[in-house]
């Protein structure tokens, strides 16, 4: 019978604790959850990121153009507003003006081969001036957090203008094929 008091007693202690220390416990983990869960920022870039990564590094032998554009371009969420579907967010991205860099290539058209033509890509690439834009990109909520919704507006930023550049060299030969 003794034990079975003691039992009671303790039971009984525990519950005080747990009724006084209830608030505290809660706060304490909710501080400790909001700590370990990373802002909505730095998920969206993440997301983005991972997707960039994904189409980038899905061949394991990239081209050098590819890879020197990748080297110097970049993103950065700027701000992020929670939709009923998933967010919106304004982002800075960064990249070689590949636009201005090819122009300026086909102006002196004086490669004879394509590698020649390729190494000069290249190191223009390198050397090319960075340019930045802000673009809106819309997220899809998933059950894993969110996934980019990419656009030809982001590809083109991203690319330094080269999806323009196709879009002008499209347009000419058109024009030039209806002449």
């Amino acid at each position: 019978m003794k034990k079975v008091w003691i039992a009671i007693a303790i039971i009984g202690i525990i519950a005080a604790i747990a009724l006084i220390g209830a608030p505290y416990i809660k706060d304490w983990l909710a501080n400790t959850n909001a700590k370990d869960e990373k802002p909505i920022e730095e998920q969206a870039k993440e997301a983005l990121q991972s997707v960039i990564d994904e189409a980038v590094f899905a061949d394991e032998n990239p081209n050098e153009v590819l890879s020197q554009t990748e080297e110097r371009n970049g993103f950065e969420i700027l701000s992020f507003s929670e939709t009923e579907t998933g967010g919106v967010a304004r982002v800075r991205i960064y990249a070689p003006d590949l636009y201005t860099m090819a122009k300026e290539l086909d102006e002196k058209n004086e490669y004879v081969t394509e590698e020649e033509l390729k190494n000069a890509i290249v190191d223009a690439i390198d050397k090319a001036e960075l340019v930045e834009r802000e673009v809106i990109l819309e997220f899809q909520a998933t059950e894993n957090g969110y996934e980019p919704i990419l656009t030809m507006e982001f590809f083109d930023a991203y690319y330094g203008g080269v999806l323009k550049l196709l879009d002008e060299a499209l347009s000419k030969n058109n024009e030039e094929a209806t002449q």
